[in-house]
């Protein structure tokens, strides 16, 4: 996160002080740092005024009660100039780099060609720990029936909590579409309603339940309206409930209870994303963009709609929107008429998850190809 860029600043105040020249210090500095950029999206990614951030770093901007010029030089230059960027000051201050996701690496060489000496960037995709979303029922689960049956455990739990805090009695034989992440304009909240004569009828005929939880950023108010709009449209169906305060532990709650988790961020602004690994070690059936980390995953093993490339956001919104509810109805068909392929897929899904996508596996991939090289 590039807000780090203060770290190796203060790694070459720390070298400067200790008589090193400018090029040595930068030289120490950048030996002793990696980054991780997080996101391709510019919120994630701030520019400041470079003048008031370079004389608002203590320490570095007075040496000895001049500015040092060839420092000013350096960070004037790595941040893009007068629109001091922090990713591709870091990108510059770091010895290696890696973006969160094969399809992320992709897009982060695009976005940060033109960061000269940046970091040599490789992929290390991110990845959830079993012990927290996991539990041992679905753990030791070894057949489709297994799963099948832990689901079905889970399914009542899930009811009883939309039981408890909306009042409404669902039925645990109709499937249970959950979205559930934060409220940001690239996960496109609303995709599923985009179309209200497809949503009404679905709902209307009861085809599945839905779930949509989640957090706008406080100072989002389109996501907050998104939010309201959301909500208020879920006080006209029964089997739509839109829940407040998201948390880890409702997301855990949802996870082990959701037949399908619904994923659908636009390509390719979606870093890695992790709430389609969770829900996959608890035999959720994952319908998902091919955005972010789910792009590597089989795509026997989810249900994988819209574009794979980026295009106007209105043009991937529609073809998107199209895909999903098509990808949908094939869902509410597998579910009614052939309940043996669905399991199989999740288990099938669930296996390879839990073997590539698990945390202990993303710690050891950061110790050897990362952070082993930072000496």
């Amino acid at each position: 996160e590039s807000h780090g860029f203060f770290v190796p600043i203060a790694l070459i105040e720390e070298a400067m002080a200790k008589g090193m020249s400018t090029d040595r210090a930068i030289a120490y500095a950048r030996a002793r740092t990696v980054f991780t950029p997080h996101t391709p999206i510019g919120a994630g990614n701030p520019v400041y005024k470079f003048t008031p951030t370079y004389d608002g770093i203590r320490g570095i901007v007075v040496m000895g009660g001049i500015k040092d010029p060839a420092l000013w030089d350096y960070l004037y230059h790595i941040g893009g100039g007068e629109e001091f960027n922090t990713t591709a000051a870091c990108l510059s201050m770091a010895s290696y780099a890696n973006a969160v996701s094969k399809k992320h690496l992709e897009t982060a060489k695009r976005q940060w060609s033109w960061v000269q000496g940046a970091a040599p960037l490789i992929a290390i995709t991110n990845g959830v720990d079993p012990s927290y979303w996991q539990p041992e029922e679905f753990r030791n689960a070894g057949t489709a029936q297994e799963l099948q049956e832990a689901k079905c455990v889970n399914v009542r739990l899930l009811l009883n909590y939309i039981r408890d805090e909306t009042g409404r009695y669902w039925h645990e034989n109709i499937p249970i579409i959950v979205w559930a992440r934060r409220f940001a304009e690239y996960k496109r909240p609303e995709l599923i309603t985009a179309d209200e004569r497809w949503f009404n009828r679905m709902m209307k005929t009861n085809r599945f339940q839905l779930i949509m939880a989640g957090r706008p950023h406080p100072d989002d108010f389109e996501r907050i309206h998104a939010w309201n709009r959301l909500y208020r449209k879920s006080l006209g169906y029964h089997n739509m409930v839109v829940l407040p305060n998201y948390d880890m532990r409702m997301s855990r709650i949802l996870k082990t209870g959701a037949h399908v988790w619904l994923n659908n961020p636009r390509v390719p602004e979606e870093a890695c994303g992790t709430s389609w690994e969770g829900a996959g070690f608890v035999g959720a059936l994952n319908a998902s963009t091919p955005d972010g980390g789910i792009a590597e995953l089989d795509p026997e093993h989810y249900v994988r709609f819209g574009t794979s490339f980026s295009t106007a956001h209105y043009e991937q919104d529609a073809r998107d929107a199209q895909g999903q509810r098509t990808a949908i109805g094939r869902i509410c068909r597998m579910w009614r008429l052939n309940q043996n392929e669905w399991w199989e897929k999740a288990l099938n899904a669930r296996d390879e998850i839990v073997s590539h996508f698990n945390s202990d596996s993303m710690v050891r991939k950061y110790w050897t190809e990362l952070y082993g090289f930072a000496k």
